[in-house]
């Protein structure tokens, strides 16, 4: 048994992402690795694929910039809205990261003009993610046993590392 389970796998236009949960806490790793093929084999069985590359640069950069995080250990169906984290965040690292590389992302959160029913900033749960990316033209796939079933109908196999 592996101690991270990845139960999502993502590549946009800067690399692949995988998030999931290790001894209970949530966890995420990054790569500028394109090659999304190359990560089926870490997600877990029944785990999720997103490719956003076919949603074009335009779909992409909204849907990032002002559209939903995900948190993969959320109760499908729940939206943690940003102003809600904001309430319960402590001023001073509220503060802190204003300051910090983040400042610019952070304000743009706080003012950018919402996508649909998400803020961006908003966290929502692993379904909500793909509802919302599969809605503007992402490849969805999942995890069945050594393959990948997308929802276009294709399989592919998943290759041992």
């Amino acid at each position: 048994m592996m101690d991270t389970e990845y139960k999502l796998l993502g590549i946009a236009l800067a690399g692949a992402y995988l998030e999931g949960t290790s001894h209970g806490d949530k966890t995420s790793c990054t790569t500028y690795d394109t090659h999304l093929e190359r990560y089926y084999g870490r997600l877990v069985e029944g785990g999720i694929v997103i490719d956003k590359r076919p949603c074009g640069l335009d779909t992409i950069y909204a849907g990032v910039m002002r559209g939903p995080l995900v948190d993969v250990t959320l109760s499908p169906g729940t939206v943690k809205r940003f102003s809600e984290i904001q309430r319960a965040a402590n001023p001073l690292f509220l503060a802190g990261l204003l300051q910090s590389g983040w400042g610019p992302l952070l304000a743009h959160g706080m003012f950018a003009e919402p996508i649909d029913d998400y803020g961006s900033l908003d966290t929502v749960s692993l379904d909500l993610y793909i509802a919302y990316w599969g809605s503007r033209g992402a490849r969805i796939g999942y995890r069945k046993g050594t393959e990948i079933h997308w929802t276009d109908g294709q399989i592919e196999t998943i290759k041992q590392q």
